[in-house]
């Protein structure tokens, strides 16, 4: 089922040309599942991204969590020079982003520069082939997600100045499925409901 904020290429090329979408965010996870990418311009994603990709280092998906390239890969490394990897749009995955004023998200799919044979190290790529196994084997994989977090009245700055320790819940208590506590919270819990 669509959700109102997918995008097909068609839907996304009107909103740029319109003028209601003026950033692109070309994203793949990394191996934590933080999305990594670059920005670009509506204009500049329709003209030369949308079709050929946008190039990105390799050690993004060779990193620590702290993005220190991490040694031991043998598609990237200091020892053979990092090289770049290209993302290619996935329509299957783009989306409005309703959180950032103008902008669209496309999550993209790792290919290899010279050959164009899919980096099987990226993420995307190791979960394609767990699905495409789990099939071959007869099993028809399914997933559901459950939104869980933990609000804090700490600023970003102030978290990472106390190295993420003691920091300030928003709630004084435990408030899961508790309605009337978590109004409170409804601003920015309503944002995050409606931008899903």
């Amino acid at each position: 089922m669509a959700t109102p904020n997918e995008l097909d290429r068609a839907t996304l090329t009107a909103l740029v040309e319109e003028g209601h979408i003026d950033t692109v965010v070309m994203a793949f996870p990394d191996l934590f599942g933080r999305l990594v990418g670059k920005r670009t311009t509506g204009r500049f994603f329709l003209e030369h991204v949308a079709d050929h990709g946008t190039e990105n280092c390799d050690y993004l998906i060779a990193c620590d969590i702290a993005n220190n390239p991490v040694a031991g890969y043998r598609f990237a490394s200091y020892d053979q020079g990092y090289g770049d990897m290209l993302a290619l749009a996935d329509w299957s995955a783009a989306w409005v982003v309703p959180w950032v004023e103008k902008t669209a998200l496309v999550i993209c799919d790792l290919s290899d520069v010279e050959t164009g044979q899919s980096i099987r190290e990226a993420p995307r790529s190791i979960l394609r082939a767990q699905i495409d196994a789990a099939k071959a084997l007869g099993f028809r994989p399914m997933m559901g997600s459950e939104i869980e977090f933990f609000l804090f009245d700490t600023s970003y700055a102030n978290a990472h100045t106390a190295d993420y320790r003691d920091l300030r819940p928003a709630g004084d208590w435990v408030q899961d499925y508790h309605v009337l506590q978590t109004t409170r919270d409804e601003p920015i819990i309503g944002a995050i409901r409606r931008g899903l």
